[in-house]
């Protein structure tokens, strides 16, 4: 991706590495650890929710609207939480309404999906299909309408209807979660629904300190330190799909992951698919 300079993200996340107190470390061991009791709280109340209104609303499309909108204000809750006590720090840059499209996103941490449905109640998730073992994750994914990349292949078919029929759909194209201080390397998925669907690309960047909740870090190894994001919503772009499909794929690839490198190295570009 090639374009004019916008505003500088120099200045977006002020990285401090250095090692907080001991008993500021011991302070944000608590605060974390109660933040798994909130969440686990909030998923109890997003399922006691989505059986009662699967009683009361009858109609599937209207009980989506609804639980995706209860999911979105337990994430603003369990930000909230931690914001209010110091425990980390969520600067939103640029926050905007999505419309219609495909929402590309780089992943450092666990919780990135959580920051971007606390501002986007009305998105549709691509979920990993490992998070549906269970009989309770399997309803809620159904109740909420969700999309599993389980089966690559549905997954085109189905994300490429979605976008298709208006949806807003959300991706990591990476798949995985990035590993620390490396740089994203995206697959061609996200691509290949933007080839097939036409859709306009809405890319979030996100910056991120500390290892907390990354690939490296178990769930239950603490911060040493505040942890800070910066959730960058960049502008949008209609990315022009040439007559060959299998060179545009590889085009879009490469020039999202390239805006995705600029913007994270601190180098302002504007996306240009």
């Amino acid at each position: 991706m090639s374009g004019k300079t916008t505003d500088q993200v120099m200045g977006c996340l002020a990285l401090n590495d250095t090692p907080a107190s001991a008993p500021y470390r011991a302070y944000l061991a608590l605060g974390c650890a109660l933040g798994y009791v909130v969440f686990a709280l909030g998923c109890g109340a997003l399922m006691a929710s989505a059986i009662w209104l699967r009683w009361r609303e009858l109609k599937p499309a209207k009980r989506v609207v609804q639980l995706r909108g209860v999911i979105s204000r337990l994430c603003r809750i369990y930000l909230n939480y931690h914001q209010t006590l110091g425990l980390i720090s969520v600067e939103f840059k640029h926050t905007q309404h999505l419309g219609p499209g495909l929402i590309v996103a780089n992943h450092p941490s666990l919780v990135d999906v959580l920051w971007i449905l606390a501002t986007q109640p009305h998105i549709c998730c691509v979920l990993k299909a490992d998070l549906q073992r269970s009989r309770l994750i399997r309803f809620l994914v159904a109740e909420l309408n969700y999309v599993s990349n389980g089966d690559p292949e549905h997954l085109l078919e189905e994300g490429s209807t979605r976008l298709l029929n208006g949806e807003t759909l959300l991706v990591f194209p990476e798949a995985t979660r990035t590993l620390p201080q490396a740089l994203p390397q995206f697959r061609l998925g996200a691509a290949e629904l933007l080839v097939r669907s036409g859709a306009t690309v809405y890319p979030i960047v996100i910056h991120k300190n500390g290892s907390y909740l990354s690939k490296t870090r178990a769930w239950h190894e603490f911060p040493k330190q505040k942890i800070q994001w910066c959730i960058e919503f960049a502008p949008s772009v209609q990315p022009v799909v040439a007559q060959d499909a299998r060179l545009a794929r590889r085009r879009i690839t490469a020039e999202l992951q390239q805006f995705f490198h600029d913007r994270l190295q601190g180098r302002a570009v504007a996306p240009k698919l």
